[in-house]
């Protein structure tokens, strides 16, 4: 159509040092249309309206990820609003499985994880609480800088569930803090969402390079190095630091590798709190051992709710 494309702390301790088988057919591809004048994406393999997966129909189309498509949708069953997440190619099945597997049994008020994972028309789904209030990137896109008080309660929502996360027998890492991962539940909580590149800590297989870059400790961009706890409350002070610069991320878009040395953190120039700045500024610390962990940031947090 027209204009449219289509297109393929002081006081804080430190850191602890299926596919199926295609045979020669290519597997089903989905494509979103791009809208020149607004940049909206627009699902082009499914509709609003119709029932997917013989259950769930579907009523507003929230976004793109990478490979992704969420809406949210009505369980015809249950009459209960949920969102979905699909998964556009079959190749993701294994690994979401394995994700969904890793966070279910992980009860907590601070994290959001799939309550139902299903394959339908040979792509996989997620199927999650609705929170109609979206996540914290929009809300910055629409109003701003936080309150100094919201401030300290996304820092201390997001820290208790990273202090979830790391203290599981074998510990679990995000590795991808951000705004758009943190969802604003209908009680104002902040719930941390979205593990589709999670890892066990220590795991033979974690590919140092998963995540955004914008957000990625400077550990994470160094050779013979892998992903530790300290790298998501970096991310976490990246994300902070966001939220109280209006929108504005402390070394841009190339994150951690342009930040130089431990001096090298820039300056909140809105008005907060120094304590509010000052564990921010721990969090961007250079080296991870500088870091606090996340429950100390969890605790330390809460004294200021």
């Amino acid at each position: 159509g027209v204009g449219s494309s289509v297109v393929c702390s002081t006081g804080l301790g430190n850191a602890r040092a299926s596919e199926r088988g295609t045979g020669n057919r290519f597997p089903r591809l989905f494509y979103t249309r791009v809208n020149r004048n607004s940049g909206k994406r627009i699902p082009m393999g499914r509709k609003k309206g119709i029932i997917f997966s013989n259950r769930y129909q579907l009523v507003d189309f929230l976004g793109n990820g990478q490979g992704t498509e969420v809406w949210s949708a009505l369980d015809v069953f249950s009459n209960v609003e949920v969102a979905i997440k699909i998964h556009l190619l079959p190749t993701a099945t294994e690994d979401v499985l394995m994700k969904f597997a890793m966070v279910f049994k992980i009860v907590h008020t601070n994290i959001l994880h799939p309550i139902h994972v299903a394959i339908h028309d040979g792509v996989v789904y997620e199927v999650m609480q609705y929170c109609k209030q979206g996540n914290l990137a929009f809300f910055i896109s629409r109003n701003g800088s936080l309150s100094e008080k919201k401030c300290w309660q996304v820092l201390h929502d997001v820290s208790a569930a990273l202090s979830c996360l790391h203290a599981q027998p074998i510990p679990i890492l995000h590795l991808d803090i951000k705004p758009s991962n943190v969802l604003i539940s209908e009680k104002g909580e902040y719930l941390l969402t979205d593990y589709g590149i999670c890892e066990y800590f220590s795991s033979s297989n974690v590919c140092k390079v998963n995540g955004t870059i914008a957000y990625m400790a400077p550990e994470r961009f160094q050779e013979n190095s892998f992903p530790v706890k300290a790298c998501d409350i970096w991310s976490l002070g990246a994300m902070m630091f966001e939220l109280m610069n209006n929108g504005e991320l402390p070394f841009g878009e190339m994150g951690g590798s342009v930040q130089a040395d431990a001096k090298d953190i820039p300056d909140i120039t809105e008005n907060y709190s120094p304590e509010l700045k000052r564990i921010v500024y721990k969090c961007l610390s250079f080296h991870p051992w500088d870091r606090p962990i996340a429950d100390d940031i969890m605790k330390y947090s809460y004294s200021f709710l």
